[in-house]
This record gives structure tokens, sequence and C-alpha cells, in this order.
């Protein structure tokens, strides 16, 4: 199973409600209480970097694993089912390399 798949089962359970799938960027338009949260899914949270995603387009990002120290927006890792609050800091030379 991958990370979409996983989170769209879960999805309930953690409170979020999905009102769009889609194929782009970002892949999720969810709803969280009253809020509307734009969310990506990624395997890890370096992944997202390597794909350099807009991190101002987006709300909240879904991960199997989260492999970084810092993120400056919310992430949500599915293997602990636990939301790492966001933290300010620099990518590591060889993600922004890429």
């Amino acid at each position: 199973m991958n990370v979409r798949e996983v989170f769209a089962i879960r999805a309930a359970d953690l409170g979020y409600r999905i009102l769009e799938s889609r194929a782009a960027f970002p892949d999720y338009v969810l709803s969280y209480g009253r809020q509307r949260i734009l969310a990506e899914a990624e395997f890890r949270t370096s992944n997202f970097l390597r794909h350099r995603h807009d991190i101002g387009r987006c709300d909240l990002i879904v991960v199997w694993t989260h492999d970084l120290p810092y993120m400056p927006v919310p992430v949500l890792e599915l293997k602990t089912e636990e939301v790492h609050r966001p933290r300010r800091g620099r990518p590591p030379k060889a993600l922004v390399a890429r």
C-alpha cells in the first residue's frame, strides 16, 4: 500500500475528511473540523523538498515517515499517527542541490 492509500483508510479515524483527491500538487483538499486544509502526501518528508513543492501552497504534509528535524508546516506521520509541529530550519545541502 502507498501513503495515499493508507491515508484514505485512516483519514476519518484521525479526524480528517477528504473533500478532494487529485493527481496534481497538492494531493488533497481536506477538512479538519471547520478548517480547510491543502495537503501533500509523500513517503518521506524529505521527498517534499526533493520534488520542489511550493510550501506556501500546502498546510499539511502527510508522510509514512518523518525524516527531517524541521518543516515549516505540520507533518502527519502515519507510521506513528503523530502530528509534528512546524519547526524552522535549513534543508540539508544534498536535498537543495538535486
